[in-house]
């Protein structure tokens, strides 16, 4: 048994994120650091549907083809730390070819925070890494 979220999403923005439903016209509806940790999910889990589960694996395939993926440790972790999390509301439900794409993904995230871990001046962003 989980205790419940604290953070469970705003159903509005969700909504809003739905209206929208592709990739290039949520980045604009987000600020950058958003969209790059994923908290976004929340918002589309406070909906709860199978049409926004869907939705939100393929923003999750679409950000893995953008160009502009930010690689700042903190940003990579708490990526992490949300997918993880929030894995049973977009990926218990998906395809098995979503879920090999998404954990190939998940683990190339892992190696890059294991990598960088020791060469990582920052405790904040350390702490970070761990946590993920």
């Amino acid at each position: 048994m989980l205790p419940p979220d604290p953070w469970p999403g705003e159903s509005e923005i969700g909504l809003a994120i739905c209206q929208k439903r592709d990739w290039s016209s949520i980045k604009k509806l987000l600020s950058e650091k958003e969209v790059q940790d994923f908290f976004w999910l929340r918002h589309l889990r406070a909906l709860g549907d199978t049409n926004t589960r869907k939705i939100a694996r393929s923003c999750i395939i679409s950000w893995c083809k953008d160009s502009k993926q930010d690689w700042d440790p903190v940003v990579v972790s708490n990526r992490l730390v949300n997918w993880l999390s929030l894995f049973d509301f977009f990926g218990a439900s998906a395809e098995i070819s979503f879920r090999k794409q998404f954990f190939k993904i998940l683990s190339q995230h892992q190696r890059y925070l294991w990598k960088i871990y020791a060469k990582t001046p920052n405790s904040f962003a350390r702490f970070c890494i761990l946590k993920a």
